[in-house]
């Protein structure tokens, strides 16, 4: 999620791992990324701005050539990685 111009140019939050990656932004922020063609993100998926309510999102752009994940292991196994990093010894009430 990026909120303006100077937000999207710092870099941060702009790492996408995920089977389908999509930025969110303000209207204007997201036409003038495309009007500047400044985006060089292969595994983006697309550009979600807010409807005029603020409710909603929906697709603004649809980017193409993107890559099919980033991730190198199976959703299951890294569900699986978060349960056993989560696993804590429960504690058990004395009578």
């Amino acid at each position: 999620m990026k909120s303006c111009w100077e937000d999207f140019k710092s870099g941060h939050g702009l790492s996408f791992f995920g089977d389908e990656n999509y930025l969110v932004c303000p209207k204007e922020l997201a036409e003038e990324i495309i009007a500047r063609q400044v985006l060089e993100r292969k595994n983006l998926n697309g550009i979600l701005v807010p409807n005029k309510s603020g409710t909603a999102l929906y697709a603004k752009y649809e980017l193409t050539d993107v890559h099919m994940t980033a991730r190198t292991r199976i959703a299951s196994e890294m569900l699986w990685a978060i349960v056993q990093a989560h696993e804590r010894p429960r504690r058990t009430e004395e009578s």
